[in-house]
């Protein structure tokens, strides 16, 4: 798994073995990906595909099904490779009761870490 989608090889020509001209040099090489980054499931052919804007899945999601939609509970995927949701730290001054409930929660599920 590459850490942000491109790898790339850097190959030295060395004049004492190259069967072709001088400077040259012939690689030959294939690549597999069998694991996905976070909010990427791994497609048809095995490609990496994204999960839809919003969504996040796991490393090494191998379906769409895998992909959660952040806004369907209130969260947000706060960057392209997250693997879980986090909860916005924007107060929402239209709310203007709460009562009957409380949402407690620790830094690892907020965008911006604890936060009150």
């Amino acid at each position: 798994m590459s850490a942000h989608g491109d790898v790339y090889v850097l190959v030295k020509a060395d004049d004492s073995t190259s069967s072709a001209s001088p400077g040259s040099v012939t690689l030959r090489s294939t690549c597999k990906v069998d694991q996905c980054h976070g909010s990427e499931f791994l497609g048809n052919g095995g490609v990496c595909t994204k999960c839809p804007e919003g969504s996040v899945a796991p490393h090494g999601s191998t379906s769409i099904d895998a992909c959660v939609p952040c806004a369907e509970f209130g969260a947000v995927a706060p960057h392209p490779k997250a693997t879980v949701c986090v909860f916005p730290t924007v107060f929402d001054s239209s709310i203007k009761t709460g009562t009957g409930w409380r949402l407690i929660s620790d830094s690892s599920n907020l965008a911006e870490g604890w936060k009150w």
